[in-house]
């Protein structure tokens, strides 16, 4: 199922949900544009670590940024629609965004080499 968030080229593809034994969920982002050299990986921590989301950033080699989120799902809407707008100095073309299966592995927010 694709969810529709506002804003272009944005896609959502929902497969995990929140259970009683691990209410969170996880998601990978790869968020395109201009969105490299521009502060985006540290803007990402910082709203991430605001929210109490874990997980990691880092840039891809195409140019893009892609971001493992984790957390309450409010949380995790709340972090993908910053995600979607970026720093200032940021121009987000697109955001592809997975549900993937929550790791009990994730303790904090990290940027990525």
């Amino acid at each position: 199922m694709t969810r529709d968030l506002g804003v272009a080229n944005l896609s959502v593809v929902n497969s995990q949900r929140p259970t009683a034994e691990f209410p969170v969920v996880a998601r990978t982002c790869q968020i395109s544009g201009r969105v490299q050299m521009v502060g985006f990986r540290a803007f990402v921590m910082g709203r991430a670590r605001r929210l109490g989301v874990v997980g990691w950033v880092h840039n891809l080699p195409d140019g893009s940024v892609e971001a493992l989120i984790q957390g309450p799902q409010s949380a995790l809407d709340k972090l993908q629609l910053s995600l979607a707008r970026g720093p200032a100095a940021a121009q987000v073309n697109g955001m592809v965004v997975l549900d993937v299966a929550p790791s009990s592995e994730l303790c904090d927010f990290s940027l990525v080499p």
